[in-house]
């Protein structure tokens, strides 16, 4: 519903936030600049409420005494934390709407739901080491949000009704607190993809300002330069001043060195480098000829010398006539930049590919239910679980398509330093031996040293950009990882009113969980090293955790955890199409056998009859070209283990060698022939 159709004064505009605002313009930019500005407040409150305790716990420690602190030390699931382990509840699936992702959408199970709320509006720029705690609070990251409070029915927010004024604070109170709430695996889902997906599609635009922001950084110089005329610079003897031209010279200097970008401008080496290579195309002399220009041309020539004198500069410092220290190495910080950005996502894909495969062999192992008898949270426990699955399922996504990115980036400055080196040595062969080149051989040569030159400029700042997205998503991972089981202490995105203002989550005895590692065997203490063990970073208290949780399953579980792959493993075409034509016969006899149980639609007749089969089809790569590009739904993740029991929500990839199944024009792939069936069974629901 539009904001326009909306009651007078009701929030019924905040389930339209991303679309044009009308009357309710006021209403909706208060609500998202009230949460903004509280947001900062509440997790400065917290913070401190955090050092108050740790204080106190310091005080109690001191008094008490080593001794006595050791025996009555608190043990907790995520390792060394002091305080019990709060597995928050979570209502995400049921409090949004229905959302799939699409076919060119990177994104897991619920970015489909990012993607579809979140219609523009672009983030803040990265920072390069920003984090969880101090990323600002953008318009599009409140609007996500207040519209999951909204429509949450728990709520008890109306669309068809006019809110009060005390509604409106209570939207912000609940909202604010929902974003303020750091380190629950979902809350940092909606985070991660909102941040993610309205900034890392955004290169070209943020390198667009990058370059406007150096033209307007040379603007005022040029405007200098060009609005000069030979009538004005005239004295009164009708001749242009040695002093006016040589001032005028200076400030051509100026603007070469703002435009290039290439050293300081203050430094007087660099200023005299560019002085004697502007001189050596451009000496002054010719300027009063200069003047005489049009501005246009003005610039248009101003802009040529600042080329030819990078390029002669460039040339120089290859051949030892320049210092090279006064010229950054741009091609060797954009190699850096590259080779770590390439080895922390390295650490953390591993990382991440390991929490996964223990969250993925827990949660297709229904033992919770069976072993955490003592306990009567292994729901909630479930959830959590699965909020983590999707969670690092979509970080593991980010980190490939930032991998990707650098990756062409590098390939990208290989055939820079190629198109480098040949320039310079054309240049070099040309120059070799002679004390006059004609222009035509070398100014070219020299524009388009130029150009490389402002190519490498280009990718370090794109470099830069990567990283500081990654570094970004990372601080989303680090607040996961760093709570553990407990979760940060409060609900998800999706929790209600009630829930948030309670504190959330559903506390756990922690003398259930000592019996039950005692029984189990090995201390959380022995399973964080035996994963640290087993090389990488070491492990942070969601590891420690999980490895707490495969202690206490069976050896099925634990054996899973190390041989399930991260992804199914693609066959060749013809084993592929193989199990293509066998699924085809089964999703076949599952409609057929679906129909003949009563379910479909009635003909004219009443009889039943089921349409499903004649929709399913099965397609591989002996039907369809470019098979292993399809645009599968749900970011290619089986639609079946997302909404059934008793794997609802859990992230698990489809398997491709056996093919995609093909229903209204959508496609699905499927973790196995099971899933498969099941959905043929049902395909609408």
């Amino acid at each position: 519903m539009a904001a326009a159709n909306a009651p007078p004064g009701a929030l019924a505009a905040a389930a339209a936030l991303t679309a044009p605002l009308t009357s309710d313009d006021a209403v909706v930019r208060h609500i998202l600049r009230s949460v903004a500005n509280k947001v900062p407040t509440l997790r400065r409150a917290r913070a401190e409420r955090e050092a108050a305790d740790r204080a106190r716990m310091f005080a109690a420690q001191q008094s008490k005494g080593s001794s006595d602190t050791t025996s009555t030390a608190t043990a907790t699931v995520s390792g060394g934390s002091k305080s019990p382990m709060v597995i928050p509840s979570s209502a995400f699936a049921p409090s949004l709407p229905n959302g799939g992702g699409g076919g060119g959408n990177p994104g897991g199970p619920t970015s489909g739901i990012a993607s579809a709320l979140l219609m523009g509006g672009i983030g803040g720029a990265p920072s390069a080491a920003a984090t969880n705690a101090n990323l600002a609070v953008t318009d599009t990251l409140a609007a996500f949000v207040v519209r999951a409070v909204v429509l949450n029915p728990a709520n008890g927010f109306h669309l068809d009704a006019v809110f009060a004024r005390a509604d409106v604070d209570r939207l912000i109170d609940v909202a604010a607190a929902l974003v303020a709430a750091d380190g629950h695996a979902e809350g940092e889902t909606v985070k991660m993809q909102v941040y993610f997906d309205s900034t890392f599609p955004q290169q070209a635009e943020y390198l667009h300002r990058e370059k406007q922001a150096r033209r307007n950084t040379a603007a005022p110089i040029l405007r200098d330069i060009t609005e000069w005329s030979a009538a004005a610079a005239k004295g009164p003897g009708g001749m242009i001043s040695a002093v006016t031209l040589d001032a005028l010279y200076r400030k051509m200097v100026g603007y070469v060195l703002l435009k290039t970008a290439m050293g300081n401008p203050t430094d007087t080496q660099v200023a005299r480098e560019a002085s004697v290579a502007l001189e050596s195309v451009f000496p002054q002399s010719e300027v009063a000829t200069f003047l005489g220009l049009a501005r246009p041309d003005k610039e248009r020539q101003l802009n040529g010398l600042a080329q030819l004198v990078a390029g002669i500069r460039l040339f120089n410092r290859h051949v030892n006539k320049a210092s090279k220290d006064k010229i950054e190495n741009i091609p060797e910080l954009c190699s850096r930049e590259i080779k770590e950005a390439f080895m922390i996502i390295q650490d953390k894909t591993k990382d991440a590919e390991r929490k996964i495969k223990l969250l993925t062999a827990i949660l297709t192992n229904p033992f919770l239910d069976s072993n955490l008898v003592t306990m009567p949270m292994s729901a909630a426990l479930t959830v959590y679980l699965t909020n983590a699955l999707t969670f690092y399922r979509q970080l593991l996504i980010y980190l490939d398509a930032v991998r990707e990115q650098i990756e062409a980036s590098s390939a990208a400055l290989k055939q820079l330093d190629d198109r480098m080196a040949a320039c310079l040595a054309d240049l070099a062969h040309a120059c070799r031996a002679r004390s006059a080149v004609p222009v035509d051989q070398v100014y070219p040569k020299f524009m388009e040293l130029a150009v490389v030159w402002q190519g490498f400029q280009d990718e370090l700042f794109l470099d830069a950009f990567r990283r500081g997205v990654l570094d970004t998503v990372l601080g989303f991972e680090a607040s996961v990882g760093g709570a553990g089981l407990s979760g940060g202490g409060t609900s998800g995105i999706g929790a209600s009113a009630a829930a948030v203002a309670a504190g959330g989550g559903l506390r756990v005895g922690v003398d259930g969980w000592q019996a039950m590692l005692r029984s189990a065997g090995p201390a959380p203490e022995q399973a964080a090293a035996a994963v640290s063990a087993t090389g990488g970073p070491p492990p942070d208290a969601l590891t420690a955790d999980l490895q707490v949780l495969m202690q206490l399953s069976p050896e099925s579980v634990r054996s899973a955890a190390l041989s399930v792959p991260i992804e199914p493993p693609m066959a060749a075409d013809d084993a592929i199409i193989a199990k293509a034509a066998v699924l085809q016969s089964d999703l076949a006899t599952a409609a057929r056998r679906h129909a003949a149980a009563g379910a479909g639609s009635t003909d004219a007749k009443g009889h039943i009859v089921s349409h499903a089969h004649h929709d399913l089809e099965v397609l591989h790569p002996g039907n369809t070209a470019q098979y292993y590009k399809l645009p599968v739904e749900l970011g290619g993740f089986c639609p079946v283990t997302l909404v059934s029991a008793p794997s609802r929500g859990t992230a698990v990839p489809g398997d491709w060698s056996q093919g995609v199944v093909k229903y209204r024009d959508k496609l699905y792939a499927f973790r196995s022939g099971d899933e498969a069936r099941r959905f043929a069974s049902a395909p609408d629901q």
